[in-house]
């Protein structure tokens, strides 16, 4: 059973737990409903993707608080949501997942693909993005020259 958590206010998309954005099955999206889609991601960002990375990078609240004339300025700010994201990064993404295949020849043009694509490099970047933001994505394109690619896309970024 799905659970509507928000309705977004222009269009038909909803958005489920867990900010995940759902379509009518079999309706055609149209730029109103593509447009509730990126209001709704811009609205998360602003309130739950940017707070996180604000603390990341040591960017909290009360840096930003008035000064009060009748007191000290002791805003020491430790920069410890860095110091776990990145820990944690190390420690669960410091070693690559293994990607097999059975058949050994596909197995070998895969293995080729993943070192050309910096797979490695790229699940590294997705679990730092985890880290900070509570979820990231990896893309699979198709490049200019016709080769699968992938890139990792931060859920601030799209």
């Amino acid at each position: 059973m799905v659970i509507i958590i928000n309705k977004i206010t222009i269009g038909r998309g909803q958005v489920v737990k867990g900010d995940v954005f759902i379509f009518p099955k079999g309706k055609t999206l149209n730029v109103d409903d593509l447009y509730g889609f990126i209001q709704y991601q811009d609205e998360l960002y602003r309130r739950k993707y940017e707070p996180n990375y604000d603390m990341y990078v040591s960017n909290h609240p009360i840096l930003r608080a008035p000064l009060k004339a009748w007191s000290e300025n002791n805003k020491l700010v430790v920069p410890m949501p860095r110091l776990l994201v990145d820990e944690y990064a190390g420690y669960f993404g410091g070693n690559a997942p293994t990607v097999q295949l059975e058949d050994e020849t596909d197995n070998d043009s895969l293995q080729v693909w993943l070192n050309d694509s910096e797979f490695a490099d790229e699940h590294s970047e997705i679990v730092k993005a985890v880290g900070i933001y509570g979820r990231s994505y990896l893309l699979a394109y198709q490049g200019e020259d016709s080769k699968p690619k992938i890139a990792h896309v931060e859920p601030d970024e799209g």
